[in-house]
């Protein structure tokens, strides 16, 4: 087996921004792939792609529910809340990796470390 190779600079931030911008349309999918695929490479990408796949997996989580919720009414109300808050908190965190930083999502359960 070869060692994997590392993670340039640039690359880094393309993956990181791929972790957070793919989750909008994606869901969990996308930071799984990249945390799969690239996080053994490189610890920054591994980090967000972590933060990211944490992050989705409560929203879907959230939409799950919501869907469940829709007979109710309340529920159409929420997958408009969940797709909302999926839109702007991975925007965000998108804009934050392309500057190469770190982002935290907020009220986030971190399922895995």
């Amino acid at each position: 087996m070869t060692t994997p190779q590392p993670v340039s600079a640039g690359r880094r931030r393309v993956l990181s921004v791929l972790a957070h911008a793919g989750g909008v349309f994606l869901f969990f999918l996308a930071p799984l792939a990249i945390r799969s695929f690239h996080g053994p490479r490189d610890a920054h990408v591994r980090a967000q792609s972590t933060e990211a796949l944490n992050f989705q997996i409560g929203l879907f989580g959230t939409l799950v529910l919501s869907i469940a919720l829709v007979p109710v009414l309340v529920g159409i109300l929420m997958i408009i809340g969940v797709l909302v808050t999926n839109l702007v908190f991975s925007t965000m965190a998108a804009v934050a990796a392309a500057g190469g930083h770190r982002f935290r999502y907020p009220f986030t359960v971190r399922l895995l470390r």
